[in-house]
């Protein structure tokens, strides 16, 4: 039988797996969402060139939109590139972690 100290570390790894999975989606769409923001307030102070007066926003394409952004969401940008780039690493450490944490509180053999 396996013990429960295995189970609980594979429930664990799922947790923390699941747990960066959805971290980077929110954040990605928390990031998307403030630049769209962003931008609707430019177009309304009219800061845009006139090309974007009667565009939808929601529907542009952000890629190369070429917006300076503050700091604090170039971290978030920074994090999250990090995070979903090295997506195969987390897949085996964060197991292999839970794994060595649940061997190391095996009962000692008489």
């Amino acid at each position: 039988m396996i013990p429960i100290r295995y189970i609980l570390a594979s429930v664990a790894s799922l947790i923390i797996l699941s747990g960066g999975f959805v971290l980077v989606r929110v954040v990605q769409k928390s990031i998307l969402d403030d630049f769209r923001q962003s931008i609707r307030e430019a177009r309304d102070a009219g800061d845009l060139p006139e090309e974007y007066d009667n565009v939808d926003i929601d529907t542009l394409p952000l890629a190369d939109f070429g917006s300076e952004v503050s700091s604090e969401m170039m971290m978030k940008i920074d994090l999250v590139d990090f995070i979903s780039a090295f997506w195969y690493v987390w897949i085996i450490v964060v197991p292999a972690c839970c794994f060595a944490v649940a061997h190391w509180f095996r009962k000692p053999s008489p």
